[in-house]
């Protein structure tokens, strides 16, 4: 009697395989195919169990082996290889923050100290996990960490200005955003002191010949009255670049003295301050301070001085002032002080 075979006939004795199995036979290619032996007569053929496991080929496994051996030298190549070691940390925006305390930081939590693999592999660093500790460490608005191929970090940040420096005329103080001393930084230096007569007529003055003339007559007379300048460019340069106002009253503080200003006037100095440097408009160097219901009067880079309302819409009197110095030359200064009636000179 001849033999039928039914491609179905194998299926229902096929043994149950669970999903853990059913997935890695998706590795193993695809199913075996019944081996036939061709060389019997067709009644006395051999069908083979199709499901039977068959021993691999030793050269398969030696591929693997070697392939696996390549994989892993390669990966060990990129991760101990000097050639992909952070090296170079360059940090963009700093003002107030030391660049020697934050470089320190980053090399000292983010850099060094892992023993097993360098911690300092470009493919390991992790750019997010050094922006969130920083975040956390520092008083910032934003930061911007990128890995640059193969050895440099690139960080950029954005500060956040929470104090300004008092100036009473006699010392320097760091105060806080509710008017109240942080701390004593130092005295006001003799040379800060120039005679009125000088700071008036240089102002005017067409030469430099011609301001060193008089500075010379002027301090030569005994009655003339001295004039407090405050050195911004050695107060940025020794405690960072926060908001410098310096009080025309010259009121005597201590160093736990509190409300010596109102928190909305120096919030908006801080405003001020960060608005005219990056909106490209001017470099403020001071902000001087007279009577907190006349304004604040900011003392620029350029020929001009502002006079602004800290109580005021800080975009109206930008908008104004841009309004202005598209327009005309101010040589003198700009009182922004009246709302849309702007005054410049």
């Amino acid at each position: 009697m001849r033999h039928y075979y039914n491609p179905s006939n194998y299926r229902q004795y096929k043994p149950k395989r669970g999903w853990r199995q059913r997935f890695f036979d998706l590795f193993k290619g695809g199913a075996k195919r019944r081996v036939i032996q061709y060389s019997l007569p067709p009644v006395a053929r051999v069908y083979v169990n199709p499901w039977k496991k068959v021993k691999g080929n030793w050269r398969a496994k030696l591929t693997a082996w070697l392939l696996s051996a390549v994989v892993v030298a390669w990966l060990g190549m990129m991760i101990y290889l000097p050639y992909f070691r952070i090296n170079i940390v360059s940090f963009e925006g700093l003002k107030i923050i030391k660049q020697e305390e934050i470089n320190q930081h980053v090399w000292d939590n983010y850099l060094t100290g892992s023993k097993l693999m360098p911690a300092n592999n470009y493919f390991l660093v992790s750019a997010g996990k050094i922006k969130n500790g920083l975040l956390k460490q520092y008083s910032l608005n934003g930061v911007e960490v990128k890995k640059v191929f193969p050895g440099q970090l690139s960080i950029n940040i954005e500060e956040k200005i929470s104090s300004i420096i008092y100036d009473n005329g006699q010392s320097y103080y760091l105060l806080d955003k509710e008017g109240n001393v942080v701390k004593y930084l130092s005295q006001v230096g003799v040379s800060e002191y120039k005679p009125a007569a000088l700071t008036e007529i240089t102002s005017t003055a067409t030469s430099t010949a011609t301001s060193t003339k008089v500075f010379l007559v002027s301090a030569s007379a005994t009655s003339t009255p001295l004039e407090h300048i405050p050195d911004f460019k050695r107060i940025k340069k020794d405690y960072g670049a926060f908001p410098l106002v310096f009080d025309l009253r010259e009121p005597r503080l201590n160093d736990k003295q509190t409300d010596v200003l109102p928190a909305g006037l120096i919030n908006s100095a801080i405003d001020w301050y960060g608005a005219l440097e990056k909106r490209g408009i001017a470099g403020v160097k001071y902000f001087t301070l007279d009577q907190p219901s006349a304004g604040l009067t900011v003392y620029t880079n350029l020929p001009w001085r502002l006079y602004v309302n800290p109580s005021g819409d800080l975009e109206n009197q930008i908008a104004n002032l841009k309004i202005i110095l598209r327009d005309n030359n101010p040589r003198e200064y700009i009182d922004l002080r009246y709302g849309e009636r702007v005054f410049w000179k």
